[in-house]
């Protein structure tokens, strides 16, 4: 009876153990297939990628168009400067050549506002300074506040010039600057301690000389006023020891103390 039951026993635990083992062969067999699938998929079948591109040609080909690009080498900065009639202005400061400029707030065109820093930091000042008529294509029209306060011997300015601001060439040391025949407007102190200016010409278009504009120009001997100047400033011919004549216009309007202490000048109206 015992030997019965353990055969019996045995029996129940093969067909068990056989059971187990066809299941675990089958859940293998559907993993594999599985696997197979995803990572080598169908050989037959091909599924275009997401960034495929389809192109269909018709009718002629397009020409083809060549594109030139050309490059100045105008560097550009950011900072703060003065601005002439407008007072502190920020914005881009840019350079060109041996020149810092900007964009001119009162003119269509560039305003310089003096010599690159970068350039002074291992060059000397030169001698002579000739401001460009146009940078890239586009007028000077302006020189800015104490553009020039410098020790150089000569300064050329460009025809095209409209405006000469505030203290342009305070304490210059420039013996010749010209003001072209283009220029309107020249603001206070523009000249004021040019010790060594020997003689200016005003242009026909400048109708007003501002307060200090000459100042202690000790060295000015000449004078030449082209235009119908109707009014002089404060002080804007004070104090210069040089200077022993000057011509205005009749009915020119001239501040009491536009001549102060120079002693040897006599001004006249014609």
């Amino acid at each position: 009876m015992y030997e019965l039951f353990r055969r019996f026993n045995m029996e129940i635990n093969n067909k068990l153990l056989i059971a187990i083992l066809v299941v675990l062969l089958a859940i293998a067999i559907l993993l594999g297939t599985l696997l197979v699938g995803k990572f080598f998929g169908d050989p037959s079948e091909t599924t275009p990628s997401s960034n495929s591109t389809t192109t269909t040609t018709t009718g002629k080909p397009s020409s083809t168009t060549t594109t030139t690009t050309t490059t100045t080498t105008t560097t550009t900065t950011t900072t703060t400067t003065t601005a002439g009639n407008g007072g502190s202005q920020s914005g881009e400061v840019y350079v060109y050549d041996i020149f810092c400029y900007d964009v001119d707030p009162d003119n269509d065109g560039y305003r310089i506002l003096g010599l690159d820093p970068d350039f002074l930091a291992y060059q000397s000042v030169p001698r002579e300074i000739v401001v460009p008529k146009t940078i890239n294509g586009k007028q000077v029209t302006a020189i800015g506040n104490s553009a020039f306060s410098l020790d150089t011997d000569k300064i050329v300015l460009p025809e095209g010039l409209i405006d000469i601001y505030t203290k342009a060439f305070y304490q210059c040391r420039a013996t010749e600057i010209n003001i072209p025949s283009t220029v309107v407007y020249i603001g206070s102190s523009a000249f004021k301690k040019c010790y060594f200016l020997e003689s200016i010409t005003i242009p026909a278009g400048v109708d007003a000389i501002r307060d200090e504009t000459f100042r202690e120009c000790t060295n000015l001997a000449s004078v030449t006023i082209k235009g119908d100047v109707s009014y002089v400033g404060n002080y804007a011919f004070a104090q210069l020891q040089t200077l022993t004549s000057l011509t205005l216009p009749k009915g020119c309007e001239a501040e009491s103390t536009a001549f102060n202490y120079s002693p040897n000048l006599t001004v006249k109206y014609e």
